[in-house]
């Protein structure tokens, strides 16, 4: 959401926070003014500068530099942050359910499973791991040397995987499959497709079992549960808010 900001002095375009708990809080600004107060009899004028400012909170260790590059893409995409949770879990659920329709359609065919990722990979920032694992034959294989960026879902060596940095390239030592979870969370996907519940995909917001969501309990051989709520965080088979799925 745009906020209009106000200091004495002139505020960085970009500012950055690295939070220590694997996110970071990001500031941007822009339409910096600078403008007087009068105070009358009381003194001189006092001068500050007015921006307008966008925050949002960034999955992962984000730099400067790489915010600064991105700044047009972040500001469209976060200037709307702040709208009621509800409706932003709303719109994530229909794009999830495209995704799946998307899928189901594509079956074996080569030209509907191209027009299938066409129509799933722009959608996945805005998915859960959940909704991910749901549509995982969609996403695309990924070497060492391809770029991807926060929240792409793609497979490296047999194993479905997130990336959590705002822009990364795969790089010769740092792999996905080398255990490097503030670069890449690993999502496990039982044979049937379904994601095996996992507690460390509950790291935030866009990581949460919404309403609908499949997944095994307690390993990739145990039942297929199903959330029954939005944000669902407890563990399946404890409590009302997972139900084992039917057949």
């Amino acid at each position: 959401m745009i906020v209009k900001s106000c200091s004495s002095d002139r505020q960085d375009d970009v500012s950055v926070i690295d939070r220590g708990d694997g996110f970071s809080e990001v500031w941007l600004r822009r339409n910096h003014v600078e403008d007087a107060a009068d105070n009358g009899p009381e003194g001189p004028a006092t001068t500050f500068w007015t921006c307008d400012e966008v925050s949002f909170v960034a999955r992962g260790q984000a730099s400067v530099a790489e915010v600064t590059a991105r700044f047009d893409e972040l500001w469209e995409a976060h200037r709307d942050d702040g709208r009621p949770a509800e409706e932003v879990a709303a719109e994530a659920r229909a794009a999830a359910e495209e995704a799946r329709e998307a899928a189901e359609m594509a079956g074996t065919d080569p030209q509907v499973m191209a027009f299938a990722r066409m129509a799933v990979i722009p959608m996945a920032a805005d998915m859960t791991v959940a909704e991910g694992a749901s549509v995982s034959i969609l996403w695309p294989e990924k070497r060492v040397g391809d770029a991807v960026k926060l929240g792409d879902f793609f497979w490296f060596g047999g194993e479905l995987y997130r990336c959590n940095q705002p822009e990364l390239t795969i790089t010769a030592g740092q792999e996905p499959d080398k255990g490097l979870p503030a670069l890449y969370g690993h999502v496990t996907v039982a044979p049937d497709g379904v994601l095996v519940w996992d507690a460390d995909d509950l790291t935030g917001a866009t990581d949460i079992y919404n309403t609908g969501a499949r997944a095994h309990y307690p390993d990739a051989d145990g039942p297929v549960y199903v959330s029954k709520r939005v944000g669902n965080t407890s563990t399946p088979g404890t409590d009302e808010w997972w139900a084992l799925a039917e057949g």
